[in-house]
């Protein structure tokens, strides 16, 4: 696809045809696919070539209303498909059960992955065209993916990235502030996740919030603080002190509270 743009130039029909044409062989037809692996591997591709394109904003409205259509259905795959397997204890056959656990694990890891890759590809495409993908991203889906960042917090990096971008490019649309209670909650507990990666990502998420949230963010302000303050992580400190100066300048604190984070803070 760079070969292409570079050859015939960005905004060229047959620049925009290769286009169109791997877009169809690759994204449209990810609901059809019955292996994760594979489905994983399609929209690995999908992001980099949305990336490549949408950067030119030569992405149609109808393709990426095409693409949050075919999110909502893998969504619907993939919460059959998450369904946990109830194994019976009693089964005589110790060794296939063992088996058939560790079997569902690797299924399930890779469909998180699959889930994770969909979300930050969501996330690229709102950085890319907010105006086109705010509308789209119902507070419905926005729940959903609060649901899924609460059983999968370890795991929720491409949620994390998502909701990020979400915050900082849509602002305070209507169907994040819905669903501020459910989410910045949860993004608070994904700080005391050992992962780093994960916690740096909270703590951006953490940031473009109260940017857009202020008061709205108020209820939930001392908790970040407070779990902000307890992260000892040298890889996400310089985050970690952008967080919580963010917070204290856009949202406003209980006066009662605020000097138990501000004065150490400043120490």
């Amino acid at each position: 696809m760079r070969l292409v743009k570079l050859h015939d130039g960005a905004t060229s029909e047959k620049a925009l045809n290769v286009f169109g044409k791997i877009y169809n062989v690759v994204l449209l037809s990810c609901t059809l696919e019955t292996d994760w692996i594979m489905l994983d591997h399609r929209i690995f591709l999908a992001t980099d070539l949305i990336t490549e394109m949408a950067s030119g904003n030569l992405m149609t409205f109808g393709q990426t209303k095409s693409t949050m259509d075919i999110f909502l259905k893998l969504e619907k795959i993939f919460a059959k498909n998450r369904v946990v397997v109830d194994y019976d204890e009693d089964d005589d056959d110790d060794n296939q059960d063992e088996m058939d656990h560790q079997e569902f694990d690797e299924d399930l890891d890779v469909l998180v992955d699959v889930i994770n890759k969909f979300y930050s590809m969501l996330g690229e495409m709102v950085k890319i065209n907010s105006t086109v993908m705010m509308p789209l991203i119902t507070s419905d889906i926005l729940k959903r993916a609060c649901e899924f960042l609460q059983e999968e917090g370890d795991s929720a990096e491409g949620i994390l990235t998502f909701m990020t971008q979400y915050f900082r490019y849509c602002g305070g649309g209507k169907s994040v502030i819905k669903v501020f209670s459910h989410f910045i909650p949860t993004i608070i507990g994904c700080l005391e996740i050992p992962d780093s990666d994960v916690r740096q990502n909270a703590v951006k998420a953490l940031i473009e919030a109260s940017k857009i949230a202020k008061d709205k963010f108020s209820p939930w302000a001392m908790d970040a603080l407070v779990a902000l303050d307890t992260i000892n992580d040298q890889d996400i400190t310089e985050y970690v002190i952008s967080a919580m100066s963010t917070i204290i300048q856009n949202v406003p604190l209980p006066s009662n509270d605020a000097h138990v984070i501000i004065p150490k803070w400043f120490n």
